[in-house]
């Protein structure tokens, strides 16, 4: 490649650069909205799966309002998207401290500390969840779930049956369960579980 040639491509990269840039910043400098509206918009991204434009604008919904719940609760689900589990650890904690009865938050950071390998917090946290909303089938299969990785399967399928009873169309719980089944040598319920799963599946 000649010097001439790459001249030119650094020039486009860098106007390609200043382009996107400018996208990303022009809403930040000329909305000016009440907390409500920053949150509408924020959410209105995570919709269409801009998650840092998302983040932009939940920041300014705090900045706007600091007691503003949603946006906590609605900014640790974009960090969760992004993988960046301590964050949403950070702000379910803080959904947590203006909300103490909100179980989705609970479960929230459950699912946050089990990325990040902290079972036993995740378990403390679909705990505290299934206490605050004991009808909620996902509670019980998360826990299910924590329990498996730590190899009690007696455990997880005490807790994937209770998912199950709530939602017998949760095909997960089934076939989370027959695993477990599986792990514990009891190879006719597993089976019976896995065919459960395939068929809730095809009807889906």
């Amino acid at each position: 490649m000649t010097e001439g040639v790459e001249l030119i491509v650094k020039k486009i990269f860098l106007i390609s650069f200043f382009v996107a840039f400018l996208i990303f910043l022009l809403p930040l400098l000329f909305f000016n909205g009440s907390d409500r509206e920053y949150l509408n918009a924020a959410n209105s991204f995570f919709d269409k799966k801009e998650y840092f434009k998302a983040i932009s604008f939940y920041n300014l919904a705090i900045e706007s309002n600091p007691k503003l719940v949603d946006a906590y609760f609605n900014r640790a689900n974009t960090y969760f998207k992004l993988h960046e589990y301590d964050k949403a650890v950070q702000d379910f904690s803080k959904v947590i401290e203006l909300n103490p009865k909100n179980a989705e938050a609970y479960e929230g950071r459950g699912l946050s500390y089990y990325k990040l390998a902290k079972i036993d917090l995740a378990i403390k946290d679909y705990l505290k969840a299934i206490e605050l909303n004991p009808k909620n089938a996902s509670y019980y299969n998360n826990l299910g779930v924590s329990y498996y990785d730590l190899h009690e399967f007696d455990k997880a399928v005490i807790q994937y049956t209770k998912a199950i009873d709530i939602d017998r169309t949760m095909s997960v719980a089934y076939f989370n369960r027959a695993n477990a089944y599986y792990a514990l040598s009891d190879y006719t319920s597993a089976q019976k579980d896995f065919d459960r799963a395939k068929n809730l599946d095809n009807k889906n």
